[in-house]
């Protein structure tokens, strides 16, 4: 079964939430559930956020409930690089028993996944949510596709490059003709730069 293949689903629908910060001082308030908490914080940003997360992860990093383990999962992202794979791990503990929260849809929780993946060189896993992506969009969302080109790139230039022109094939490929055009030429490129790279080895 080629990568494409599990993109043939049926259309899911998911809840898109837009945050604003209204300048309001952040605090962190234990009467508060964490989620809930996160959620108002997210447009937050600077030393007050980075003592925010911080709490939120001291205060709810050992509960077994599924909104306080997404917070804590969304709190270490955006804590940054040195914890990635807390990040990650927190949040495949919440897929695993997933709440009904309507604050995080999960394209959210899937898109933050696949880059956390991508940088942390776990390219299976990554392109794996990338699918997931996908067949949330219903195949609307060409961004999908060309955040899985650059994945595959980094695995295998050649699967990169395969991937674009497989991707020819399929029938939302017109609608976005200009951009994948563009990122098929891209690897083409890319591929010529590996190729002789490899050639240069080769003969010296």
């Amino acid at each position: 079964m080629g990568i494409l293949n599990l993109f043939k689903r049926n259309k899911i629908n998911i809840s898109t939430k837009i945050v604003k910060n209204n300048n309001e001082k952040l605090e962190f308030n234990k009467n508060i559930n964490a989620l809930t908490q996160v959620f108002n914080a997210y447009s937050f940003y600077g030393e007050e956020k980075h003592i925010f997360n911080n709490k939120i992860i001291e205060e709810y990093s050992n509960s077994n409930n599924s909104n306080d383990i997404l917070a804590v999962a969304i709190s270490y992202l955006g804590e940054g690089y040195k914890y990635r794979m807390q990040s990650i791990n927190c949040f495949e503990k919440y897929l695993k028993y997933p709440s009904n929260q309507n604050y995080f849809s999960n394209w959210f929780i899937y898109s933050s996944l696949a880059t956390l993946y991508e940088q942390e060189y776990m390219f299976k896993e990554a392109l794996t949510c990338l699918q997931i992506l996908a067949k949330l969009d219903n195949n609307s969302n060409c961004a999908d596709y060309t955040r899985m080109g650059n994945v595959l790139a980094k695995i295998d230039i050649n699967k990169a490059v395969q991937f674009y022109e497989d991707l020819k094939k399929e029938d939302f490929y017109n609608k976005y003709k200009t951009t994948f055009d563009k990122a098929y030429k891209e690897m083409l490129l890319k591929k010529k730069k590996v190729t002789n790279l490899n050639l240069e080895k080769i003969n010296r």
